[in-house]
């Protein structure tokens, strides 16, 4: 035998002739209540229910007083549409402004002041408009058409350098004439069949 701190298990073992003979285990009952009290007086987390203020998980907005500078008053505005704005377009020197409009109307404003330009009236709605990137010329989407017009802004002619290297004096008339495309070599011998035409 050997002593009780040694063992590696709390009893000794005991031989039976058969099953039947082995006895019940006597804490068993001691144990399982035991077990159950455990379970009963375990500690338990509450789960406490949050009272917070909405409000409180706003963000706080500064006083517009510390804010400022910033504008309080309209300096400029572009009033004379009847209708709903469809477009805007700036001109590439910001200079002038050109809105288009439901009221069949296409309007040019000076940016500085605000003061209206030019009024062309359509047959129908003015759904876009732009401005040529180089030259003082528009193109306007109405209906199923695009036009483009001469606003009459440039008094001046300017000079472009061509392909070669030469450069030549532009006009907004110039830019809108229509002219032939460059035909082939062989076909330089035969007659034109087409005339140039200006748009309108």
């Amino acid at each position: 035998e050997t002593f009780e701190q040694d063992r590696t298990i709390t009893h000794l073992p005991q031989k039976f002739d058969c099953l039947r003979h082995v006895p019940g285990y006597k804490d068993f009952m001691v144990e399982r209540f035991k077990r159950c009290l455990d379970l009963y007086l375990v500690p338990r987390a509450l789960k406490q229910r949050m009272n917070v203020d909405p409000e409180s998980l706003l963000p706080k907005l500064p006083n517009p007083k510390d804010l400022r500078p910033f504008p309080t008053h309209i300096s400029v505005s572009y009033e004379g549409h009847s209708g709903m704005v469809r477009a805007v377009a700036v001109e590439a020197s910001g200079r002038y402004l050109a809105t288009a409009s439901s009221d069949e109307t296409l309007r040019i404003w000076e940016v500085a002041t605000g003061r209206p330009i030019r009024s062309i009236k359509f047959s129908s709605a003015v759904t876009a408009v732009a401005w040529n990137p180089q030259h003082l010329l528009l193109s306007v989407a109405a209906e199923e058409n695009v036009f483009f017009l001469d606003p009459g802004l440039e008094l001046q002619a300017s000079e472009i350098s061509t392909e070669d290297g030469t450069e030549t004096t532009v006009t907004i008339s110039s830019l809108l004439e229509f002219k032939e495309a460059a035909k082939p070599a062989d076909e330089e011998n035969e007659e034109p069949t087409a005339a140039k035409a200006k748009a309108v």
